[in-house]
């Protein structure tokens, strides 16, 4: 029996297992919202979920006739008449880049990068959103002596004045460091807190505190009636001590 190759405008058969595996994912969606962070997410993921399922490459353009919805698959239809089939990958990439995730956005989230601060937030919470923008600056992580430097001047005021007398190397460095100062700041707080609120609870009688700033506090002398001795009260709790 002869087999005759495929023609060049023919894709081979689609691996129907590796489709359904596909599908039984569930992959992502894309209605072209969202932004470009998500448009982004949606052609790692979906990559991902190809390689891992085994589908030959030349099938996986064809399966964004699916994955791609609402205004999104209706740009694409048009987009795809004026394509020479078969459409590669590559092809499919660039065209979707071009129209969701242009180098104006890129542009922007290199510039949210260079202006990121930690504002309040944790360390942690900070640290994450630097790593993620930290891939649209390339030029500013790539060597270790800027990316530390990056990171160390968007830490809140209090962490960069700590870390002023530190001779840190590493972002990595910085970001233990920070969050050691962090924690001991929020044990701080929290400590003056407690004292705070115990010293409010102990009232006199008449609603006033009846703890001084310093304990045993001297107030004047009282005169006896006999002797013509002087007392010495001090207050102790809410009793008057007579010596």
């Amino acid at each position: 029996m002869v087999t005759r190759p495929w023609e060049p405008h023919h894709p081979p058969p689609r691996t129907e297992p590796g489709v359904r595996e596909f599908r039984y994912i569930r992959p992502p969606s894309l209605f072209g919202a969202g932004g470009p962070l998500a448009v982004e997410e949606f052609l790692k993921v979906t990559e991902t979920i190809l390689i891992v399922t085994c589908i030959a490459h030349v099938e996986w353009t064809d399966l964004m006739d699916v994955q791609l919805t609402d205004t999104a698959r209706i740009w694409w239809t048009v987009e795809k008449t004026h394509l020479v089939r078969l459409i590669s990958w590559e092809t499919f990439t660039e065209r979707f880049n071009w129209k969701y995730f242009p180098q104006s956005s890129r542009d922007e989230l290199l510039r949210q990068f260079v202006k990121l601060k930690q504002r309040g937030r944790s360390v942690d919470e900070y640290e994450a959103e630097f790593s993620s923008l930290s891939r649209y600056a390339p030029h500013l992580v790539t060597d270790p002596t800027i990316r530390r430097h990056q990171f160390q001047k968007g830490l809140d005021k209090y962490i960069k004045f700590a870390l002023a007398s530190r001779a840190l190397a590493t972002h990595d460095v910085v970001l233990d460091v920070a969050r050691e100062i962090e924690s001991v700041q929020k044990w701080t707080a929290s400590t003056s807190k407690k004292k705070s609120k115990g010293k409010g609870k102990e009232k006199s009688c008449y609603g006033a505190s009846a703890i001084p700033e310093k304990n045993d506090e001297e107030i004047p002398a009282l005169p006896l009636s006999e002797g013509e001795q002087e007392v010495l009260a001090t207050r102790s709790g809410n009793e008057y001590h007579y010596k």
